[in-house]
C-alpha cells in the first residue's frame, strides 16, 4: 500500500511518518504530510501551504517542558520557570534570566551561582532521558487503558498490536522525536548569543554573560552530541536512486 501526497510523490506509510518526523524536528510545517496517532490516515486539501515554512520557536517548541530551578540563595529560594533566553523585565525591556532573579528581593543574580543551576540542569536532562529509555507503549486507541514495557510479538504494518483489545497498535509513549525536541528546546534557551542577535540587544557583548550561559549550554550540548537522531546517513535517503549494477 502506498500513499500520495499532493505533488504525485508516492511514499509507504512507514516512509510517510518518516518524513513526517524529519520535518517536524527540522522546525519545518508539516501539513504537507498530514500524521495523527494512527499509522494510517487520508490526506485532505492543504491549502496549498508550503514545506519550507519556518515555525517561530513558540509553535516549533509547543508542549516542551520549560527548565525549572529554586534560586540558590538562601534568603530567596523563589521557584523559577524558564521558558526563553529572556524574560520581560518590569521596564518592559527583555532581560538574561541569568542576569537578575524574579524575586525583586532576591540580593544575587542566577550567574553567580551557575553550579547550582547546572545541578538543576543536569537532573531534568537526566530524566528526560530516563522516560524515553524507560520504554512504555500506549495502545492507540482512545478506548483502551494499555500501558505496558513488554512488546507484543505480533506486528502489523511494523507496529505491535495491542496484547489488551487486539485492534489498535501500541505507540511509544516518550518517543525519539520528543525526545530529541525536547533537547533542541534547552539548547534555544540556553543559546544566549542568537537570542542577543534576534533581538538586537547590545548586552552580546558581556563576556560575563556569555560564559554563564555557554557553560549551562554546554551541559545539553554534550546530551545532543551523544543522539544520532539529527544525523542524516545518505546512503539510505538514496538508496533508491542508485543504480544497481547487474
Amino acid at each position: 500500500m502506498c500513499l500520495e501526497t499532493n505533488n504525485n510523490v508516492r511514499f509507504k506509510p512507514s516512509d510517510r511518518l518518516r518524513h513526517v518526523r524529519t520535518i517536524t524536528d527540522r522546525g519545518l510545517d508539516p501539513s504537507m504530510y498530514r500524521s495523527g496517532r494512527q499509522y494510517t490516515q487520508d490526506d485532505g486539501d492543504h491549502g496549498g501551504e508550503s514545506v519550507g515554512c519556518e515555525l517561530p520557536p513558540q509553535e516549533r517548541f509547543r508542549g516542551c517542558a520549560p527548565f525549572k530551578y529554586t534560586c540558590p540563595v538562601p534568603e530567596c529560594g523563589t521557584s523559577v520557570v524558564v521558558d526563553a533566553p529572556f524574560r520581560q523585565s518590569s521596564g518592559g525591556r527583555p532581560e538574561p534570566f541569568l542576569l537578575k532573579c524574579p524575586n525583586p528581593k532576591c540580593p544575587a543574580p542566577p550567574l553567580h551561582h551557575l553550579v547550582a543551576l547546572s545541578n538543576s540542569l543536569t537532573r531534568q536532562l537526566r530524566a528526560h532521558l530516563k522516560s524515553y529509555y524507560d520504554g512504555w507503549l500506549l495502545c492507540e486507541d482512545p478506548g483502551c487503558t494499555n500501558r505496558c514495557r513488554r512488546t507484543p510479538l505480533l506486528f502489523v504494518r511494523g507496529f505491535p498490536v495491542c496484547n489488551v483489545c487486539g485492534k489498535g497498535v501500541l505507540l511509544r509513549e516518550y518517543t525519539e522525536s520528543q525526545l530529541y525536541k525536547q533537547l533542541c528546546f534547552l539548547d534555544y534557551i540556553l543559546d544566549f548569543q542568537k537570542a542577543c542577535a534576534t533581538l538586537k540587544d547590545d548586552r552580546i557583548r558581556d563576556d560575563e554573560l556569555r560564559r554563564s550561559y555557554a557553560v549551562l549550554r554546554a551541559e545539553v550540548q554534550k546530551v545532543l552530541a551523544r543522539s544520532a537522531y539529527s544525523h542524516v546517513d545518505l546512503r539510505v535517503l538514496f538508496a533508491n536512486l542508485l543504480v544497481k549494477k547487474y
